[in-house]
């Protein structure tokens, strides 16, 4: 643990789509159920928002790579 407040997090750390996507509720919305459970199997030492992020990113992830 780093310690920093949650300003320092938002400035320095966590890039600005992921926090606009998570304060206007729209991350929540994007995952379903289904894929937090796979998470959550697989990194059963994260938490529970750290793996709605990582559902979150890798769903970006596969909407871009479909684009090329």
């Amino acid at each position: 643990q780093l310690g920093n407040t949650p300003a320092i997090c938002r400035k320095c750390y966590v890039h600005p789509e992921v926090l606009n996507a998570y304060m206007s509720g729209d991350l929540v919305k994007m995952i379903d159920a289904k894929i937090a459970q796979k998470f959550k199997r697989q990194h059963a030492k994260l938490t529970s928002d750290e793996i709605m992020v990582l559902a979150f990113l890798r769903k970006r992830l596969d909407s871009l790579k479909a684009l090329t």
